[in-house]
């Protein structure tokens, strides 16, 4: 019983950590939505503004960077897991460091 109950909160936990991904990157898009209207609707007053240009575009950066992150999450662990397994289990490979 306990190993279903662990499962279960495992997978909990799992689906509110995709939840708060989707919100999260919805509401980026959501702003980066907001930032290119903002460029479209006052193109010749943003382009004397130097700062206002360079603070957005940072701005920009920042949140693609964080969607990039978010979306790679579960390949980066599961990668990790592949190569715990390999160095936990030595015996199952001609070369383990060749798994790793």
């Amino acid at each position: 019983m306990k190993i279903e109950q662990r499962n279960f909160e495992v997978r909990k936990q799992k689906r509110l950590n995709i939840m708060t991904h989707c919100y999260l990157c919805f509401a980026f898009q959501i702003g980066l939505i907001a930032m290119l209207f903002h460029e479209i609707r006052a193109p010749s007053r943003a382009q004397l503004i130097n700062l206002n240009i360079v603070l957005m575009i940072i701005l920009a950066r920042f949140i693609c960077g964080s969607i990039l992150h978010l979306s790679l999450i579960d390949e980066v662990t599961n990668g990790l897991n592949c190569m715990k397994f390999a160095l936990n289990h030595p015996y199952k490979f001609l070369s383990y460091n060749l798994a790793f």
